[in-house]
């Protein structure tokens, strides 16, 4: 009797371990980019609530449209769905109909042009308008305006990110980190897969940090 007691703990433990593990790997986030490729005739892709064909229907994404940031894939039985921001919210699509992006990117990260850092309380907005260029708004800041990039650093042994942006103004500096990870906005539902810490020096000896989520600007 206690040896098939013990049996079936260890059991319970292996299969514990599996599931966790399979839920860690589920909840891992890396965010890319994707484009629709090609659909039946006159069809659309739908995107979903949930990971699953019979959810709600939130809206349809038309043939070739993207980039579409990717923030994580989760497979339930044979079908495989990626999870995308969508309006307030967060949905899914068959990543099956979903093709390689190729937005142009910051090198040497892998961070794409049209990226977007916020946050809240209080709350900021910084875009990375081009590969040399970036704008910051803030309520109740006085160092809002264009920043100049004036250099990429990645994370040693890392390829892409977590990246650092050195920004320059004529009045201060600033230096965006930006790493993968699930984030919240505060506000919102949305979960996002890009984490973001703004460091600004107004004076010598003064800063002001800021903390916030990232994701792609879809214009």
């Amino acid at each position: 009797m206690r040896v098939s007691l013990v049996a079936a703990l260890v059991g319970c433990l292996i299969a514990c371990g599996a599931v966790a593990t399979a839920q860690s790997r589920d909840r891992y986030v890396s965010p890319s980019y994707y484009h629709v490729g090609k659909l039946p005739p006159n069809d659309t892709l739908s995107i979903r609530a949930r990971p699953d064909a019979g959810s709600d229907k939130l809206g349809a994404l038309k043939q070739g449209e993207g980039p579409i940031e990717v923030i994580r894939t989760v497979t339930i039985g044979s079908t495989k769905w990626a999870e995308i921001i969508f309006q307030e919210g967060n949905a899914f699509v068959a990543a099956r109909f979903l093709r390689p992006a190729a937005p142009a990117l910051i090198k040497p990260s892998t961070l794409p042009v049209g990226l977007v850092c916020g946050g809240t309380e209080p709350f900021w907005t910084l875009t990375l308008t081009s590969r040399k260029r970036a704008k910051f708004e803030a309520l109740g800041q006085d160092f809002k305006g264009s920043y100049r990039i004036s250099k990429v650093v990645v994370a040693a042994a890392r390829s892409g990110y977590p990246a650092a942006f050195m920004l320059k103004a004529p009045a201060s500096s600033a230096e965006l980190t930006v790493s993968a990870g699930w984030c919240s906005d505060g506000m919102s539902d949305r979960d996002f897969g890009w984490r973001a810490t703004m460091l600004f020096s107004t004076k010598p000896g003064q800063r002001t940090m800021f903390e916030g989520c990232c994701t792609l600007s879809r214009r």
